[in-house]
């Protein structure tokens, strides 16, 4: 559906132009919404389309964007500024000049046609002169108040969204504002990770995730508080230059200080291929996601202690004992053990496995096969939104 807005008046020609600037902001457009300011002759036509998408093109002569609609030429019809310097005041005078052709450039419109009449029958010669002259000027201003309004508007809109990508949405929380009792223990935000450093994005020793999420995560420690566990979050959200990050540290192949301590079977391409590390987009970013584990209660985190254990088919693999309870692999171990259920598992490591799974799984979240410590909301509130704001107190 299109609606338009014609406002007719006389104004210098220069106005059309800087309404264009003032409105694009030197051609910097909204695809859903658009105001568009057509010159035609001086007199200017107001169009707001809420379907047709403008085609942004130039002037013939190149300065600033000319915007169209789709069949524009059907409802924006030509009309005319007195620009001729002849100083005939009849109304026939003016048309018999715009009969002329283009010298003049001069063509009339029903619109003006009613307002010349209307200043005709009611006015004096220098009266209608000195009122033509304040119209012009209450349409330059008019004009440029629409334009800039119409610009701020757009300014608004589009640093709101730049705003999503460098602020915390509402809707984001930290854990500890929910439920100060999960322990909290970000390895990204320090050295303890495959990458051997801290990652970027992460200046916080504090998990953020969206409320949703925090609540139904507290509802599931409530749970493992009454069998005599608490959880241990590792990561929740993670900003998008963070898996920027861990795509830039795949292609140095140079790069393998913690190779022995978590990916010791693998080489790097092999770590994306796997599903084990996001090549584009991780599901933490979109705010719902967590690694995490159980602890017995009465116990604390403490320093990795490493250590080597042999699985059944005689692979040896790094543990890294945090003080957790032992799931028969250590968090972020990219190897076949890590993933759920896999046949190489002790009996009790797998028994501790599925308690955590069927809990997790009983409060809303689903599990991801790979990696026994991740878990994300299954109804979470942003299923294709990807954030990029910092993590920070």
């Amino acid at each position: 559906m299109l609606f338009k807005i014609s406002l007719f008046g006389l104004a210098p020609s220069g106005v059309c132009r800087s309404l264009t600037n003032y409105l694009t902001g030197g051609g910097l457009l909204h695809r859903r919404f658009a105001l568009t300011f057509k010159k035609e002759g001086g007199l200017f036509s107001v169009a707001l389309s809420l379907k047709s998408l403008l085609k942004l093109k130039k002037d013939p002569a190149g300065r600033y964007p000319a915007l169209y609609f789709r069949g524009a030429r059907t409802f924006l019809k030509r009309a005319s500024l007195l620009r001729s310097r002849d100083d005939s005041s009849s109304y026939d005078s003016y048309a018999k000049l715009g009969e002329r052709g283009s010298k003049k450039n001069i063509y009339f419109t029903k619109a003006y046609k009613i307002f010349y009449n209307y200043l005709s029958l009611n006015m004096g010669r220098k009266v209608r002169m000195w009122a033509v002259k304040l119209l012009n000027k209450a349409f330059c201003i008019i004009y440029r108040a629409l334009g800039t309004m119409a610009f701020l508007l757009l300014v608004t809109f589009i640093t709101g969204c730049m705003d999503m990508d460098s602020k915390s949405p509402d809707v984001f929380v930290f854990l500890t504002n929910i439920d100060d009792t999960i322990i909290q223990s970000v390895r990204y935000h320090t050295g303890e990770n495959f990458l051997g450093r801290q990652v970027r994005g992460y200046k916080t020793n504090r998990i953020i995730c969206t409320r949703k999420a925090a609540l139904q995560l507290k509802k599931a420690h409530d749970h493992f508080k009454n069998h005599g566990y608490k959880l241990v979050v590792y990561d929740g959200y993670r900003p998008q230059v963070a898996v920027d990050e861990f795509r830039e540290w795949g292609s140095d192949l140079n790069d393998v200080r913690a190779k022995d301590f978590y990916y010791p079977t693998l080489e790097k391409k092999d770590l994306f291929e796997g599903g084990y590390v996001p090549q584009k987009t991780s599901m933490h970013s979109r705010g719902s996601a967590f690694d995490l584990t159980l602890i017995k209660m009465g116990n604390t985190i403490h320093s990795i202690r490493y250590s080597k254990r042999t699985l059944k088919n005689g692979d040896e693999i790094p543990f890294l004992d945090d003080g957790t309870v032992d799931m028969g692999a250590s968090f972020d171990l990219f190897h076949a053990i890590s993933h759920h259920d896999h046949d190489l598992l002790e009996p009790h490591h797998l028994q501790m496995r599925r308690f955590l799974k069927e809990t997790m799984e009983n409060f809303g979240f689903k599990s991801y096969p790979q990696e026994w410590w991740h878990y994300h909301l299954e109804d979470e509130p942003f299923p294709d939104t990807y954030f990029n704001f910092i993590v920070e107190d």
